[in-house]
């Protein structure tokens, strides 16, 4: 029976071009990759239509759920997201324990619990996201990240944390933060240094035992390959 993903004329089309190139791989390896196709084109609703097509093709496929779960953050739908994060973690958390950001289920599970109000379990998985990823890439990133941790901390009124996080925030890149494989431009490391602007006030409130609401906080959200 036709799925959903094979009725719609462009997929179709690249679908035959991919099969061409790519003829031993299989219905969810081609699939996604007509994803990625659609993804890198901007394209958020076919490729929805693509991994969800993938996944239906092979439901234990690591790879194609988790980039389902990674599109779906993207779309600000968190909860879903969420949801098959845990499901691909539940199959294989190993594979998705990466060193990089963008391919990290930990990095993207903690903002997922975020945004559905799960702060203590937010902070705990971007605390086990921290000590796997060590490929940043972007400064301004990394320095997010750990705001975004402190965010967490603080509305779990766990100002010690909190502070910590804020501190290798304003430091960052710091110790402990990059490996030799991660290389970063000299000029964007000292322009990420004006985020500290944004990081200060918050330590400061912590050294004051200020607590903060969620509604007081910018808005946080993960980055995006």
């Amino acid at each position: 029976m036709e799925n959903k993903a094979e009725k719609d004329a462009k997929i179709r089309e690249k679908l035959a071009e991919l099969r061409e190139s790519y003829e031993d791989d299989s219905d969810c390896d081609l699939m996604t990759r007509v994803a990625l196709y659609f993804y890198m084109a901007h394209d958020t609703k076919r490729t929805l239509t693509c991994l969800n097509a993938a996944v239906a093709y092979d439901p234990e496929d690591v790879r194609a759920r988790f980039l389902l779960a990674r599109t779906l953050l993207k779309e600000g739908r968190y909860k879903d997201g969420g949801k098959e994060l845990e499901i691909v973690s539940d199959i294989d958390s190993v594979a998705l324990a990466s060193p990089t950001w963008a391919n990290n289920n930990l990095y993207y599970i903690g903002y997922a619990l975020f945004k559905t109000g799960r702060f203590k379990e937010a902070a705990e998985a971007l605390k086990g996201a921290q000590h796997l990823i060590n490929i940043w890439g972007n400064p301004l990133t990394l320095k997010k990240f750990h705001l975004h941790q402190g965010f967490a901390w603080h509305l779990e009124n766990n100002l010690s944390e909190a502070a910590a996080c804020y501190r290798r925030a304003l430091i960052a890149p710091g110790p402990g933060d990059s490996c030799d494989e991660d290389i970063m431009d000299e000029a964007e490391v000292e322009a990420a240094q004006d985020f500290n602007e944004e990081i200060e006030p918050f330590l400061i409130m912590t050294q004051n035992n200020e607590r903060i609401e969620l509604s007081e906080l910018p808005e946080v959200l993960p980055e995006f390959p």
